[in-house]
């Protein structure tokens, strides 16, 4: 099955969330992100499943490799209540491209689960 989970609003930077800053700083990014997501999990009524692959599609100012903290704030919510961890015998691929045509802001998630 394939679920799509799309956010607009103001976007991660991977330099943002890595650069050096306390941990307590990312530990409340991770919250924040952690919310944003269960919300939009419930709204696309997922549930649990064995394995996934990962699609995703942005439109924002940031560089593909930027994006990548999104992805991985994404993944680390579904830890626990739909897949067991995000080790790569549960999370098992991922491909991020950039889609003008989306709206500004805006990422798109379509997790392809497997039973």
């Amino acid at each position: 099955m394939t679920y799509k989970i799309v956010y607009t609003g103001r976007l991660v930077s991977s330099n943002t969330f890595y650069a050096g800053g306390d941990w307590r700083v990312r530990n409340g990014i991770q919250q924040k992100w952690h919310k944003i997501y269960s919300i939009l999990f419930l709204e696309a009524k997922l549930k649990p499943f064995k394995s996934f692959d990962l699609r995703v599609l942005y439109n924002s100012r940031h560089d593909v490799d930027n994006i990548s903290a999104n992805v991985k704030l994404c993944a680390d919510s579904l830890k626990g209540k739909y897949i067991k961890d995000d080790s790569s015998d549960y999370f098992q691929s991922m491909s991020i491209r950039r889609d003008k045509s989306l709206p500004k802001n805006t990422i798109e998630f379509y997790i392809d689960t497997h039973d």
